[in-house]
């Protein structure tokens, strides 16, 4: 009970910000410059750079485009871990021409979801699951102590969204 109220009001505290930052001002609209789609398209091909916090350095990535999303979406279902693998690759790709499918599998897990997380494009699947259990469980082959968090997977909280919980 104590857990659905808190939900409830972290839910409504979310819907209520992102009111307010959809609200627009008459001042925003007459100084908004109009646009045609070739303007919008040139400055979409530039790349953009993004401060990865957690890292402390920063990447230069562009966005999905339209046309990348029917392959990549297809594999949300059918291989979550491809389907990040694929979203990282392409956004980072499109700043960064060093940038491999080998050399993100040879990045840490931790790093991967950091830049994942910054770029906003981790979802709940295997890598950002992965890295939560990682975080909760400790570095791997680290002695644990009888009844710790790393011993027992039951203190890992659920990052499901309440649509996964009910399997829809």
């Amino acid at each position: 009970m104590e857990k659905t109220d808190k939900e409830r009001s972290e839910a409504l505290k979310r819907m209520e910000e992102l009111g307010e930052i959809a609200q627009v001002t008459a001042e925003e609209i007459a100084q908004a410059k109009l646009k045609t789609l070739d303007e919008i398209l040139a400055e979409d091909e530039k790349p953009k750079e993004l401060y990865i916090k957690t890292l402390g350095f920063k990447i230069k990535y562009n966005e999905l485009l339209i046309s990348d999303w029917p392959e990549v979406d297809a594999l949300r279902q059918k291989d979550p871990f491809e389907y990040q693998l694929q979203v990282l690759y392409r956004m980072w790709r499109r700043g960064d021409p060093t940038v491999t499918v080998e050399k993100i599998k040879n990045l840490g897990l931790p790093k991967a979801t950091a830049i994942l997380l910054e770029l906003g494009a981790a979802e709940i699947t295997p890598l950002s699951q992965l890295a939560a259990l990682r975080k909760s469980l400790g570095p791997i082959g680290a002695a644990q102590e009888p009844g710790s968090a790393a011993q027992s997977t039951s203190s890992v909280k659920s990052t499901a969204t309440p649509s996964e919980k009910s399997g829809e």
